[in-house]
């Protein structure tokens, strides 16, 4: 791993190489590995940003919601310290992802727990989810369409089994040609070229899904493949590459995992599947940009003493997406989920006073049972689910990946998510605050603890 110097130069010399490919420049510094201490600057000093999140206007409603996503579709529900209950019924005491959210809603016949698709003949038009083969996938609930693999060794442009190199001669640094395994030209941006040739399904907008787009289609109730395969037959057990970049690393690309529903980088160089979509990302100028203030790295500094940002990714978490409640609690406007301003431990108005505490994943769930016990809101506090972790990214950051006016002095390492482990039914799974990688570990490990709860509908 390159070191946190290293690879603060290394970031320098992207920003300058990308300036002069792109006319542009970094919105960010990159930090090196002492970064300045907040006492070192006081508000008063900067005198160049408003803190404070804008209130809600009386309780932070669900009016406010901007986007439904998909769920995890877990249906398991897990023991402590291992087993999985096959079905959501409360026998482990807490409030786990089975029971919120709409893969509680089993009835639907388009899709597994929540999932709703509609299968696509080689014209674009709707048919009969019945119907074999099928060319694309449109999902109900994000409006995206999806291609449809052919099966491995067909040896056509879609065979499953081909790999490819990840290259956007936009970002070069990012970018390896032709280093894949497929039929010719296998690298990305060559394969979505010849897709869009193509016409697949009557579309030639086809591109790559961001990660956060990719990983809805994870289905966290099955394993090898974790997704639904009645609609996308033919999935690899493997990565998957998405277009976004991992900003604080060189040539790095995150990429989703269907074998079990992992999110991680990888360089350029790198052999991953291709998984092409096509419509709006519902997360690009969904907001304007942060304010030149909010981008200065010594404000950002005051709360989030070593974040890295860059401007070669989009912002999908500028400080006017949140609100915040008479408690501090923060709403996330965009998905309606609000969430504590403090990991567990933490308090004071900057999240500056105590010790954020690491419990294992029954002591977490018991976290916001206390909560909720002196609490008497109707939406009671509970862990987030695992996608519902991701959607609150910020992806032009890392050290966090969050925006640090929302989420002040949030500590680096992993937070517990509500989703256990299907192949693993001792692990659960857990975001990292550092720099936003999905894995899971077994339940008796200790990691950081950020509640949430749903918004009130009025």
């Amino acid at each position: 791993m390159t070191s946190r110097i290293f690879k603060a130069l290394i970031v320098k010399t992207v920003c300058l190489i990308t300036s002069i490919l792109l006319l542009a420049s970094c919105k960010y510094e990159a930090v090196d590995e002492v970064a300045s201490s907040p006492s070192n600057t006081t508000l008063e000093e900067t005198n160049t940003i408003n803190f404070d999140l804008p209130m809600c206007d009386g309780e932070c409603s669900c009016d406010e919601m901007q986007i439904e996503f998909n769920d995890t579709g877990s249906l398991l529900a897990g023991d402590y310290p291992e087993g999985n209950f096959p079905n959501c019924n409360g026998q482990s005491g807490f409030l786990q992802d089975c029971d919120v959210g709409a893969d509680i809603e089993q009835s639907n016949d388009d899709g597994h727990a929540g999932f709703s698709f509609k299968k696509l003949d080689t014209n674009g038009n709707t048919s009969d989810n019945n119907m074999l083969p099928h060319a694309c996938v449109m999902d109900n609930v994000s409006g995206l369409i999806w291609e449809v693999k052919t099966f491995p060794g067909a040896g056509d442009l879609q065979d499953a089994s081909h790999t490819y190199s990840y290259r956007d001669d936009n970002y070069p640094a990012f970018s390896t040609t032709n280093g894949g395994e497929c039929d010719r030209e296998c690298d990305s941006q060559s394969y979505l070229a010849r897709l869009n040739q193509a016409a697949l399904c009557g579309f030639n907008d086809w591109r790559l899904p961001s990660k956060i787009e990719l990983q809805e289609l994870v289905n966290y109730n099955t394993f090898t493949p974790a997704i639904d395969v009645n609609y996308f037959p033919h999935t690899k057990s493997s990565f998957y590459w998405t277009n976004s970049l991992d900003v604080d690393d060189e040539g790095s690309i995150w990429a989703v995992d269907f074998s079990v529903g992992r999110v991680a980088g990888g360089v350029s160089s790198t052999t991953r599947h291709i998984r092409a979509v096509r419509g709006q990302n519902r997360l690009i100028n969904r907001f304007s940009a942060p304010t030149e203030a909010e981008q200065l790295t010594t404000n950002r500094r005051l709360f989030a003493t070593q974040q890295r940002c860059n401007s070669i990714e989009v912002n999908t978490a500028p400080s006017h997406r949140y609100k915040q409640d008479s408690e501090g609690n923060v709403l996330d406007t965009l998905t309606g989920l609000i969430w504590q301003k403090c990991v567990v431990g933490l308090s004071g108005d900057n999240c500056e006073q105590g010790q954020p505490e690491k419990l294992n994943w029954q002591q977490a769930f018991e976290a916001a049972n206390d909560l909720n016990d002196t609490n008497a809101n109707t939406n009671p506090w509970r862990l987030p689910s695992i996608k519902e972790l991701q959607q609150n990214i910020e992806l032009a950051c890392e050290e966090p990946p969050l925006n640090p006016f929302a989420f002040k002095n949030i500590p680096f390492g992993e937070v517990w998510s509500s989703t256990p482990s299907p192949r693993n039914d001792n692990a659960s799974y857990q975001y990292q605050y550092q720099n936003s990688i999905i894995f899971y570990s077994n339940r008796d490990s200790e990691h950081y603890v950020h509640l949430v709860r749903n918004c009130s509908t009025f």
